[in-house]
């Protein structure tokens, strides 16, 4: 113990009777609990005389923990309980030193936070919240102020620094309107702000809310008025978003010389694995009352019993949590102050190494583990609240647990689908089986589930999602594409999740060409991706096959004439003429004239339907036409390179009509039948 905390070791130079403390481990002091503690308190009669018992408590604690006595639960448990005797000791201190004020109110202290969820630090702000009653006979304004002064003075024995130094601030910030609000509220106030105006962040800390000082039939009015509050905070517009929002905030508020070295905050550090419990409690726990726990690991053992989270995936969150928590903790009893970063000398490292057990090579040994288990933190927390949602609907081995068709539907609700039955289906349907498309489809599902959430309308992305997979899933380009680039991912599931028209021109491309919002999303993500598109799919060999040039068939000349020339007046129904591009050059005045109306219509050479299309006008296939491939075609070819050149070098060639060809010119070099296409050529 002397070599893991220097700050117990000058308490035992100040005191060197408390050794006996440490002189032997009987079976009733194994996992001692409050009513130990506060037998163990009853000399602090004053703030300083608190402070000394307070620490001879904390030695026998710190002794069972670094000597491996008691489990790192256990040790935040006998934390918890110590805090909560210290909280009792304190407000007798403060109701002795005002009677007539203790007298006139009842008091309640409700723990809040890790305290409130036996999983206290060795120093860590002690977060709590108040609630007052006036007695019988006694005036309410009356007795809130006295209740006010009690609880003020309460603070200020726990925080306030003496000749032994403090025990630990005393945080009552979490009340209704933090620190613009009253210190002290009665049962009715508390219950009127909570149903009115609290946010969803108030309710995800009342999940640990728990009465552990004053009047305990106080406090516990106060935890049962507000569960069933806490239990539909999931059912509030735009939860998860919520959360989420919150856990991001914290992320942008570390500084960022500290963000590396921060255990607690950063991103993979214990606030992302209480943040995922959390969630999944708020969720969950409306229809399963197992998971009401404010522990974090005891809930977590419960989400897994219960299928809501994986048990592999449990238990590796268990390993890391409490490596990272040991970690905090041997960073705290050393100086017992309150810090949550890591050090960067290597004296401390080697240290806080030989500390957590690890011998050979310390602060080689220490930051591989803690890398390692940052990294599986990060990766679960974004996978944990929506992977089982596959596994709700997947083939499990035998006596392997899995979400209810019931919790991926509340689930579902909570993401923002509307209809969470025609979401688990769509699930099924992609990721069932033993297939290698399904087994891909299992790993890209749990983001995209995400990125859905995050859009306007979650239940039409995953169904145009369904309807690109089921088109293209047997292509060999599709999900490779979609699971080694993560922007191309990402950027489909937003154009997916824009509308029911949206995947029109993805469902069923040409057979050479991949759908048209991946080829977007890909080349949006990375420029080379774009050129390799464009010089692999361009529309050369993404169009349908025509036909000979010297054998032209009368459907592609009827397909191409229709899509340029002026419609006839005459009865019979004609397409719209397209409106010019930009490039678009009028007929030239010495150049053929147009053909009238009543005359009809000259053909043109099959050969250049694709150069009309580039005008705006999306020719026909010669065969089968499909309203997916004109669309497709449409978006390819208005994105694809042109060239102003044209492959038809003949100069004997002449146009069907049986007039020479024009002399070459600028916008047309070579090719005669060309020549009066009114946009660049592209290719013939």
């Amino acid at each position: 113990m002397l070599g893991a905390s220097a700050a117990l070791g000058d308490h035992l130079a100040r005191h060197p009777l408390d050794w006996h403390a440490l002189v032997m481990y009987e079976p009733r002091d194994l996992h001692p609990g409050v009513e130990e503690f506060e037998h163990g308190l009853d000399d602090g009669t004053d703030p300083v005389a608190l402070r000394v018992a307070y620490r001879r408590c904390l030695l026998s604690i710190a002794a069972r923990d670094v000597c491996g006595t008691t489990d790192l639960a256990q040790t935040a448990a006998e934390l918890a309980d110590l805090a909560t005797a210290t909280l009792r000791a304190a407000l007798a201190i403060a109701s002795a030193a005002a009677p007539d004020d203790a007298a006139l109110c009842r008091l309640a202290v409700i723990a809040m936070g890790k305290c409130g969820g036996h999983e206290l630090n060795y120093i860590s702000d002690v977060d709590v919240i108040f609630v007052g009653e006036a007695v019988d006979g006694a005036d309410e304004g009356k007795a809130l102020r006295a209740a006010t002064k009690l609880a003020a003075h309460m603070m200020r024995i726990c925080s306030e620094t003496t000749v032994e130094g403090s025990i630990w601030p005393v945080d009552a910030n979490l009340r209704p309107e933090g620190r613009n609000g009253p210190l002290v509220r009665t049962l009715a106030s508390h219950l009127a702000y909570y149903q009115r105006w609290a946010k969803t962040w108030e309710f995800q800390a009342l999940l640990k809310a728990r009465a552990v000082a004053g009047d305990l039939a106080l406090g516990r009015a106060y935890v049962d008025a507000l569960e069933p509050l806490v239990w539909k905070a999931a059912e509030r517009e735009n939860f998860v978003t919520d959360v989420q929002k919150m856990r991001r905030r914290v992320i942008e508020n570390i500084p960022a010389a500290e963000i590396d070295r921060e255990l607690k905050l950063a991103p993979g550090g214990l606030r992302d694995v209480e943040f995922a419990v959390q969630l999944l409690q708020l969720v969950h726990g409306r229809a399963d009352t197992s998971l009401r726990s404010g522990t974090t690991l005891v809930a977590l053992e419960a989400l897994a019993a219960g299928g809501y989270v994986g048990r592999e995936d449990a238990g590796r969150l268990d390993d890391a949590y409490r490596f990272l928590r040991t970690m905090e903790h041997r960073i705290q009893l050393y100086r017992l102050r309150r810090t949550h970063l890591v050090p960067v000398e290597e004296a401390d490292q080697r240290r806080l190494g030989r500390s957590m057990g690890l011998r050979t090579d310390p602060v080689t040994e220490l930051n591989r583990e803690w890398k390692r288990h940052a990294t599986v933190v990060r990766r679960l927390h974004e996978k944990l609240f929506y992977r089982p949602l596959l596994d709700a609907v997947a083939q499990l081995a035998s006596g392997e647990t899995r979400l209810s068709p019931q919790a991926a539907r509340e689930r579902l609700v909570a993401l923002g689908y509307v209809d969470p039955a025609a979401a688990l289906r769509h699930i099924e349907a992609l990721a069932s089986g033993v297939s290698r498309k399904a087994a891909i489809q299992r790993t890209l599902l749990p983001v995209l589930l995400g990125w859905f959430a995050d859009s306007a309308d979650p239940d039409a992305g995953l169904l145009n999602f369904r309807k690109v997979s089921d088109a293209l899933g047997k292509t060999p380009w599709y999900l490779r594409l979609l699971r080694d680039e993560g922007a191309a991912a990402e950027n489909l599931a937003r154009v997916l999740s824009a509308g029911r028209l949206a995947p029109t021109s993805s469902c069923a491309p040409p057979k050479r060409s991949p759908c048209s919002a991946t080829a977007t999303a890909a080349a949006a993500s990375n420029p080379a991706i774009a050129r390799t598109w464009n010089r692999r799919y361009s529309p050369r060999s993404a169009a349908p096959t025509a036909p000979s040039r010297r054998s032209p068939s009368p459907a592609a000349s009827a397909a191409a004439n229709s899509s340029v020339r002026p419609p006839s007046t005459s009865s019979a129904p004609t397409a719209p003429r397209p409106s010019p591009s930009r490039r678009t050059r009028a007929p030239s005045s010495t150049g053929s004239a147009a053909p009238s109306p009543t005359s009809p219509p000259r053909p043109w050479p099959a050969h250049c339907a694709r150069s009309s299309a580039r005008a705006g006008a999306t020719p026909s296939p010669p065969a089968s036409p499909s309203s997916a491939w004109a669309a497709s075609a449409a978006t390819s070819w208005a994105t694809a390179p042109t060239r102003t050149s044209c492959s038809c070098t003949n100069p004997a060639r002449v146009s069907p009509s049986g007039r020479p060809p024009r002399p070459p010119t600028r916008s047309s070099p070579r090719c005669g039948g060309c020549s009066r296409s009114p946009v660049r050529i592209r290719r013939c």
